[in-house]
């Protein structure tokens, strides 16, 4: 074990989310979805970071939920509700489900994800794809397909988490 590299400690993964984290990634948020649970929209957290007393308590709440390491029931809880996909509604397999999760949830995850993406971005191959700004999917299926055709043998791992745990 002594002879493996290891990579840098990053402690701002750790660290308290600032001001400018937060309001980036609500800013982020994905309007005109369903709300979750709790009924509120992304739109509504984005109209409270136009109200600076407003935003000042969204901002300490996830501090406060960061630094505790608590998650809200609320955010624990989802809505799996049918969605119809195309012809005979009557047969099961023409139904997808949809999970509604609240967005205040969503959004805060995307702050992890934000972080993860940096520690890719400074560990991660050249090969890595998820959590990767300007790659896809596509990408990560020519690497695969490259390395089939260049070796006989190839070990390749895929994990799909959907939508980046969004």
């Amino acid at each position: 074990l002594d002879e493996i590299k290891q990579f840098p400690t990053l402690h701002e993964f750790d660290a308290t989310p600032s001001d400018k984290e937060v309001r980036k990634v609500f800013g982020r948020a994905k309007n005109n979805k369903a709300d979750g649970p709790a009924g509120v929209a992304a739109e509504h957290w984005k109209a409270i970071m136009g109200d600076p007393e407003l935003f000042e308590c969204v901002v300490q709440l996830v501090q406060i939920l960061f630094d505790q390491r608590v998650v809200p029931k609320d955010w624990i809880i989802s809505n799996l509700n049918p969605c119809p996909k195309k012809g005979d509604l009557r047969n099961v397999k023409n139904w997808r489900p949809i999970m509604l999760r609240d967005a205040a949830a969503k959004t805060v995850a995307l702050l992890f994800g934000l972080r993860i993406a940096k520690v890719f971005k400074l560990n991660g191959r050249e090969s890595q794809c998820g959590f990767c700004a300007d790659k896809s999917t596509l990408d990560g299926i020519f690497n695969a397909k490259s390395i089939v055709q260049l070796r006989r043998e190839a070990r390749i791992v895929g994990l799909d988490l959907g939508e980046r745990l969004l």
